[in-house]
């Protein structure tokens, strides 16, 4: 399994705990650290376990540090986690036969469950709970059906789509999902939420949110286009008011989720009216997602 990490001193070793806490455990579990000047490394190499390795890179780039790693593994199975996620115990455990009944030619996920630094649980991902919808979601483009951080999938697959996308700073999780999909790999949906989901503000600013925005945009477009789209035009293109808006609604939406303590539950729940205000149709779709 593969971890890509940067500057991740504060959250990878209850993320590893989780992995080795599981009831099926991974053989190998790669820790990719990217341009790490922080003590991700030392945290990691205090463990002294034989199944764990570090790897090194330079990358600044999550696509290309999850396809190191993936390159560096010799495992059959591959399942990714960002190095601030945490895992259920039995989450491979569960994933494991659906991937089998699928003869390996399969992406398994599984929903999540979003918490905040306070350790409180802020809602539930659930975009769908139907293998059938999730691939209809994917083959035509309209997003993710579950976080990468629940993926579980056979090296093969993984390697025979070429990895990743290395153009891509973000959503190449989307990209690569629906380039499966649409070559025939099944998406399965695990309907429990095994994984935990870790909101926190770190550069989520509004031009954050729009690059999020605009690449997912680009690889939608770019599923429905007869010609090569130009990734750089497309990501520079000049920001409209719809998009500051929509990443502005994101933003407060995600700042109330962050705002819930354990003691009362207090939140500023004068960003949600702003938001409600300014995207009711938003506000809507992210509740029905993110329930608790």
């Amino acid at each position: 399994m593969v971890i890509p990490a940067h500057n991740a001193e504060s959250t990878i070793l209850k993320c590893i705990d989780s992995v080795l806490n599981q009831t099926t455990r991974p053989s190998k579990i790669i820790v990719v650290c990217d341009t790490c000047s922080d003590g991700t490394a030392s945290q990691i190499e205090s463990y002294d376990h034989p199944n764990i390795s570090i790897l090194h890179v330079n990358f600044l780039s999550s696509a290309e540090s999850r396809n190191f790693g993936v390159e560096h593994s010799a495992s059959e199975y591959i399942a990714f986690i960002d190095a601030d996620d945490l895992w259920m115990p039995t989450k491979i455990e569960k994933q494991i036969p659906l991937i089998l009944d699928s003869k390996n030619n399969a992406i398994v996920a599984t929903n999540s469950i979003y918490i905040n630094n306070y350790g409180t649980k802020v809602g539930r991902n659930v975009r769908t709970t139907d293998d059938e919808h999730a691939k209809l979601m994917l083959k035509a483009g309209l997003g993710m059906p579950a976080l990468l951080s629940t993926w579980f999938l056979s090296r093969s697959t993984f390697l025979d789509l070429g990895g990743f996308d290395r153009r891509l700073p973000m959503s190449e999780d989307f990209d690569f999902a629906y380039r499966a999909v649409n070559s025939g790999v099944d998406f399965k949906m695990v309907r429990e939420p095994l994984s935990l989901y870790l909101l926190h503000s770190d550069s989520k600013t509004a031009q954050h949110k729009i690059k999020q925005q605009r690449v997912a945009a680009y690889v939608r477009n770019r599923s429905h286009s007869t010609i090569e789209l130009n990734f750089t035009e497309f990501i520079n293109q000049k920001i409209s008011i719809t998009e500051r808006r929509d990443a502005f609604v994101d933003i407060q939406i995600r700042k109330f989720l962050i705002s819930a303590k354990p003691a009362g539950w207090q939140r500023n729940y004068f960003r949600l009216v702003i938001a409600f205000i300014l995207n009711p149709k938003k506000m809507c779709k992210k509740y029905l997602h993110q329930r608790n």
